[in-house]
């Protein structure tokens, strides 16, 4: 009689002797049991990494939705103060106009160009980078 390797996983090829049935028996069992213990690990550490990765999509989601709702925030105030910002600036300037103030004028146009040159994206673009850092423990602005 021949003797017969069977592959029982990745892990082992084990040869089974075909010169006693009981013991190929035994064996071709054995391997059998070895298998489906190999497979039923397998099914674990798989679920358990796909628990991991719908856990870190999960937080990954709520981190997005938090920084998002933030940037929203964020802009909304920004743009708003600038708006104020900007309306009394070219009240200001008006009033220069009006009273032929020079200095008010000059004033005036100077605040209007440094508001203008400045952008809120930049800063929200600085202040995303800062909550992406792990470092970063508190934003002020």
């Amino acid at each position: 009689m021949k003797d017969v390797t069977i592959a029982t996983s990745k892990k082992a090829m084990k040869t089974v002797s075909s010169k006693n049935p009981v013991s190929s028996a035994a064996q071709g069992f054995e391997m059998l049991v070895n298998a489906y213990a190999d497979y039923k690990t397998i099914c674990q550490t798989e679920h358990t990494k796909r628990d991991a990765i719908f856990a870190w999509k999960e937080v990954q989601l709520t981190k997005t939705n938090n920084q998002r709702e933030f940037l929203e925030s964020y802009l909304k105030e920004r743009f708003a103060e600038r708006r104020h910002v900007i309306d009394e600036m070219f009240k200001r300037l008006d009033q220069g106009i009006e009273s032929n103030n020079s200095e008010l004028i000059a004033m005036a146009m100077t605040s209007i160009e440094n508001t203008v040159k400045s952008s809120p994206l930049q800063e929200a673009a600085q202040v995303l980078m800062a909550m992406n850092d792990p470092t970063v423990d508190r934003i002020e602005f």
